[in-house]
């Protein structure tokens, strides 16, 4: 390696975040933060689309639809930077850069705006104060994941509703996103 090379490697100088999000139960929306250089890629490593610097939001943070293969509903007209995936799972692939040499600033920070949630709920709730909202990064105060979409399914184990796999109280996890979340949110400790 010299540095004729053409890839990037990690560094000590870098938050690092890497997460998976589900598209079996359709499109969802990410909520990316500022001052990041990220990727969304399917299953198979092809791209989707850029975020931060190098993506239509050029760094200042945005929210971004990832629509599975075949998904033939209704989308927004505006709001979202539009990413069709391959897979229905894409992978979030991100690096965000220290301030002050300090990774907590940073870390905070993503921790403050990363969001994940179903576009129904987006959508229908556009100032996000009752959206049901699949993963939010916690804040300090707060290390819990949730709330998870409710459906009143009685038996969590069942999947009689048809979107996705329960927890014990009746809740969705998003087939995973949640558990691919809670992965992210223990690396930004």
């Amino acid at each position: 390696m010299d540095s004729q090379s053409l890839f990037l490697t990690a560094n000590a100088d870098t938050v690092y975040y890497l997460g998976f999000v589900d598209l079996t139960g359709g499109p969802m929306v990410v909520e990316t933060p500022p001052a990041s250089l990220g990727i969304f890629d399917d299953m198979w490593f092809q791209w989707i689309i850029d975020f931060g610097l190098p993506g239509p939001d050029r760094g200042a943070g945005g929210k971004y639809l990832l629509v599975p293969p075949g998904y033939d509903g209704a989308l927004p007209d505006s709001g979202f930077h539009v990413g069709r995936s391959g897979t229905h799972r894409a992978l979030i692939l991100d690096r965000s850069f220290l301030q002050d040499n300090d990774p907590k600033p940073t870390a905070d920070l993503v921790k403050s705006t990363l969001e994940i949630a179903f576009i129904a709920d987006v959508t229908n709730h556009s100032d996000h104060s009752s959206a049901a909202t699949v993963f939010r990064t916690p804040s300090a105060a707060s290390r819990s994941v949730g709330p998870a979409k409710r459906c009143g399914v009685a038996d969590p184990a069942s999947d009689q509703c048809g979107q996705g796999d329960h927890g014990e109280d009746g809740g969705h996890t998003a087939n995973g996103t949640v558990r691919s979340a809670i992965a992210v949110r223990s690396a930004l400790r």
